[in-house]
């Protein structure tokens, strides 16, 4: 298992051996990310920023909550865009990317 960064809420990586070196496995964790997510949505503060807002859909679509996911960000974009003229740009375009990334593949 591999952090990132342990100043905020961090997605951890999960790798295995595949005989020749380490590759990443952490969609076969499902259950590892439902625990992860359930203790991160106790312990978060209310007032929790929209970087580690979108850290935790991360956690949730490991988890294998695609729509959960969909609501933390969407919980997290309104809240961005409450601020009026005080909404972080940047925070509103990394919630947005990742929603984008959430949306149905269209043909």
């Amino acid at each position: 298992m591999a952090h990132s960064d342990a100043s905020i809420l961090d997605v951890p990586a999960i790798y295995r051996w595949n005989g020749v070196r380490f590759v990443e496995d952490s969609r076969s964790h499902a259950a590892y990310y439902q625990q992860l997510l359930a203790e991160d949505r106790r312990t978060l503060p209310e007032n929790a920023s929209g970087v580690v807002l979108v850290n935790l859909s991360r956690i949730a679509i490991l988890a294998g909550d695609r729509s959960g996911a969909r609501t933390i960000l969407n919980d997290a974009l309104a809240t961005e865009h409450s601020k009026g003229d005080a909404a972080d740009k940047e925070t509103v375009r990394l919630i947005s990317q990742a929603l984008r990334t959430l949306a149905p593949a269209t043909r």
